[in-house]
């Protein structure tokens, strides 16, 4: 039985050596140069209102990076840009492309300064910050682990804040019929942008550090009716929001600003203003 098992063990051993040239050979690195970017319901850059909330699409050019999930490879990022013709994101180097079999990581948003670290237990986390200044089309969100594959890679993109949605109307009486902009303004402690840390896996938000107590949606210039309400969509980190947050909107060219009331804790607004992460907080309409 013993020479049974040897003379098996031999036969083995030759035949390895045989097809070592021919393994390494098929051991040969392959790389991946365009992924598809899905998403975890309906959410995005360009925003479009429509009566389901909001619309969003990647516009032509706009970039991700894409890190290693590899704790040697931490801060290591390839950068793919969108190529709206074929709907993927493609390698902006050739140094750039993914290796197959690899698994990795995509990130977006405020825009591309996303340091990836390990956290003290030693997982990869990511730590985006919200810059509300730059509006809807740079918000942060992270994907899913994935793995590159040369017959299609597709990620998952997860957002990591919410939007609170504005109703403005013109009065009857205004005479400048533009919003120049919207301010959210939190008392001391409330952070409405600033720092956060994720991760590539459920539940992706691991922790706001904030660092910032206002938020405002920058310079708008839009027009308003006074026949319907307009909406204006200001990203805003996730929480449950009991303190006062004041809301002052001012018309272009116009530095007064008009007070718009406080969001949550009045009559005329829910006592608590809840934002969720990837959601849209609609609050009372309006009318400058």
């Amino acid at each position: 039985m013993k020479k049974i098992f040897y003379l098996f063990a031999a036969t083995v051993v030759l035949a390895a050596v045989g097809c070592s040239k021919d393994d390494a050979a098929q051991e040969e690195v392959k790389y991946v140069s365009e992924i598809k970017i899905g998403f975890e319901g309906d959410t995005r850059v360009t925003a479009e209102q429509i009566a389901s909330g909001l619309k969003f699409s990647f516009e032509d050019g706009e970039e991700i990076i894409i890190n290693e999930y590899d704790a040697a490879r931490i801060g290591v990022d390839y950068h793919y840009v969108y190529d709206a013709s074929s709907k993927t994101f493609k390698a902006k180097y050739e140094s750039y492309k993914l290796q197959e079999g690899k698994k990795y990581f995509a990130m977006a948003g405020n825009y591309l300064y996303i340091s990836v670290t390990l956290d003290d237990a030693g997982n990869i986390i990511a730590q985006p910050s919200l810059d509300t200044n730059t509006g809807l089309s740079n918000i942060p969100m992270i994907t899913d682990v994935f793995t590159a594959s040369a017959d299609g890679t597709i990620a998952t993109m997860h957002h990591l804040v919410g939007v609170v949605e504005v109703p403005v109307k013109l009065s009857e009486d205004s005479t400048n019929d533009r919003l120049g902009k919207i301010i959210l303004a939190g008392s001391t402690g409330i952070n409405l942008s600033g720092d956060m840390i994720a991760t590539p896996a459920a539940p992706y938000l691991k922790e706001v550090k904030g660092g910032g107590v206002l938020t405002t949606s920058g310079n708008l210039d839009i027009k308003l009716s006074k026949d319907a309400a307009i909406s204006v969509f200001i990203p805003v980190l996730p929480g449950t929001y009991t303190d006062a947050i004041n809301l002052n909107l001012y018309r272009s060219g116009d530095e007064t600003a008009f007070d718009g009331g406080i969001l949550g804790g009045t009559s005329s607004e829910p006592k608590t203003l809840v934002v969720e992460r990837g959601k849209i907080t609609k609050v009372t309409e309006r009318t400058i």
